[in-house]
């Protein structure tokens, strides 16, 4: 019974997941129409048409994997994570680019720029994952690695809720404005290092890759 009822989740997943990111980009369009384009300064004009562009690619993507997964290609749980990690984060950046500057809306930017913060580590681990996963590695020093990625994942995120009051790392002014906050630095600062650790991760074991994989890294 316990099979019969994962295997219906496994099917009913990729509609489930799809289906509620197509409503993201449904909503993002209406918050867009909601605010009017003609109220929204030009650069965040492009800013929020690259998001909506990443929107759509990331659905594609997704899209993929479900496809390969059906043709019986190796599931990379972790990779499909990292794009929907992402996915929300760039849903997020549509909402604050949109609403950003206008008081009436300062809690909910608030929110949704909370929710891109937290986004981002976690995307990074999901890659980390998803690299080291592909690669097959299981070399001691990657637990040192580990550590760092994971638990200072983990310290960003918890700093993220923390700064909704204390307005280190970025705030909302009472004109509803997003400004960056005195720690952003420190915020940024895991981000480029944990990139840098798995791009180090990627060129000194690429060689464990094998044809097309070998290419796309």
């Amino acid at each position: 019974m316990a099979g019969v009822k994962s295997e219906g989740f496994k099917k009913l997943a990729p509609i489930v997941t799809v289906g509620f990111d197509i409503t993201l980009l449904i909503v993002a369009g209406a918050l867009i129409h909601f605010r009017g384009i003609d109220n929204i300064d030009n650069i965040k004009v492009l800013n929020i048409g690259m998001d909506i562009v990443g929107m759509m690619v990331g659905i594609l993507i997704l899209l993929c994997c479900y496809i390969d997964i059906r043709r019986g290609v190796s599931d990379y749980r972790h990779f499909r994570y990292m794009v929907q990690t992402f996915f929300i984060g760039i849903f997020t950046d549509v909402a604050a680019w949109t609403l950003d500057g206008d008081p009436k809306y300062r809690i909910f930017s608030l929110l949704v720029n909370t929710i891109f913060y937290l986004a981002t580590p976690l995307a990074i681990v999901f890659f980390w994952l998803y690299c080291k996963r592909l690669m097959g590695i299981k070399h001691p020093v990657i637990m040192e690695y580990d550590l760092f990625i994971i638990l200072g994942c983990m310290i960003e995120m918890a700093l993220c809720i923390l700064n909704m009051p204390g307005g280190f790392f970025f705030s909302i002014d009472e004109n509803g404005t997003y400004v960056r906050g005195y720690l952003y630095p420190f915020f940024m600062g895991y981000i480029i290092l944990a990139e840098v650790a798995v791009f180090i991760l990627i060129f000194v074991w690429r060689k464990k890759l094998t044809g097309t994989r070998s290419l796309c890294f």
